[in-house]
């Protein structure tokens, strides 16, 4: 799970982290890294209701973005070849979507309000049968935003075979539109989640 650049991370984490990190002999602490990795993935998934196989841990959200939106868009180009992301993404994402853009696919810069906010109207408008990825973050850390990430899923639920990529780097808090009472389906074929979620 990765966290904003900006959030200290809990002293007990830290200890963890220290304690995978002891010299020894390389084979046994290979075994107590995985160990403690089977662990971690394990409390995860408790914790949101989800299986542990459908976590995959990357080295940060660069990694976590490009696998979501370049191996989507690889897997579904059969059934479509459009994108949406709104304007406000980070450059991970908004790169993604221009490397794909080369590729051959479409993507739409969603505009944002006033507020930064996504228009779900407008959202709605536009997906097509071609769509097959709707890209939004949770919240935004330059400029404070805080989308429905869970009215912006439900929309692309309504589409048949319209993935969404729903990150949620720094917020978890309970009081978040859509943060803590997101649906998050568990059918590893239909879902890879990595605390930002890919579902259908």
């Amino acid at each position: 799970m990765t966290e904003n650049a900006t959030i200290i991370v809990h002293s007990g984490d830290m200890d963890k982290i220290y304690s995978a990190l002891i010299i020894g002999n390389w084979y046994s602490m290979g075994i107590e890294a995985r160990e403690a990795l089977e662990r971690s993935r394990e409390t995860i998934a408790n914790a949101l209701g989800a299986s542990p196989a459908e976590f995959i841990f990357t080295s940060g959200f660069t990694e976590s973005s490009n696998w979501a939106l370049k191996g989507v868009a690889q897997a579904k180009s059969g059934k479509g070849k459009h994108i949406i992301v709104s304007k406000i993404e980070d450059f991970s994402v908004l790169n993604a979507a221009k490397a794909l853009e080369k590729q051959g696919f479409k993507v739409t810069y969603l505009d944002v309000d006033g507020d930064g906010l996504v228009d779900p109207d407008h959202l709605k408008d536009s997906i097509t049968d071609e769509t097959i990825l709707v890209s939004a973050q949770h919240a935004n850390q330059e400029i404070g935003t805080v989308q429905d990430i869970k009215s912006i899923g439900e929309i692309c639920q309504e589409k048949e075979g319209t993935f969404s990529h729903l990150r949620q780097v720094a917020p978890g808090c309970a009081g978040c539109p859509g943060g803590s009472d997101i649906h998050l389906p568990t059918h590893h074929t239909r879902s890879q989640w990595h605390w930002r979620s890919i579902y259908p």
